[in-house]
């Protein structure tokens, strides 16, 4: 008798340290869920802010392309905004990304920079030269791209 209540005591004992790992395995498949979860919200995060300097320089070369046949001087603010709002994605990906960005996101950031000022400065030297009464000069930059 004793031998088989040692027996039941061993198989319960083998049954709750089954089933303590089974809820250790949850605990930590959920934490593995969230933190994927939390990797995959960044992501979107990063790609919007992406997304969103995109459109804005898009949003500011319309407005420099439609200044410059017209003058009118309202579609100079959606240059300057789509050139300011472009500045505020690139700096809120850079916050996104923050200390742990990979070389490639470095790389990447830097590169858009880049670009981003050769464009801004080609913006801004067509509509200087439009406002200079160049408006041919203005005009051919903007058909070369």
């Amino acid at each position: 008798m004793t031998s088989r209540i040692s027996f039941l005591g061993g198989l319960l004992l083998a049954c709750l340290l089954a089933f303590m790992a089974a809820v250790v395995i949850v605990v930590m498949a959920a934490q593995a869920e969230e933190a994927a979860r939390t990797q995959g919200t960044k992501s979107r995060n990063v790609l919007e802010q992406l997304n969103k300097a995109v459109a804005e320089s898009l949003i500011a070369e319309s407005g420099q392309r439609e200044y410059l046949p017209t003058g009118e001087d309202s579609y100079l603010e959606s240059y300057q905004a789509g050139a300011r709002n472009f500045n505020a994605h690139l700096l809120a990906y850079k916050n996104l990304v923050g200390e742990a960005a990979t070389d490639a996101q470095r790389q990447n950031l830097a590169a858009m920079k880049t670009a981003a000022a050769a464009k801004g400065d080609e913006l801004a030297a067509t509509i200087r030269l439009y406002r200079a009464g160049d408006t041919d000069d203005a005009l051919k930059m903007v058909k070369t791209n």
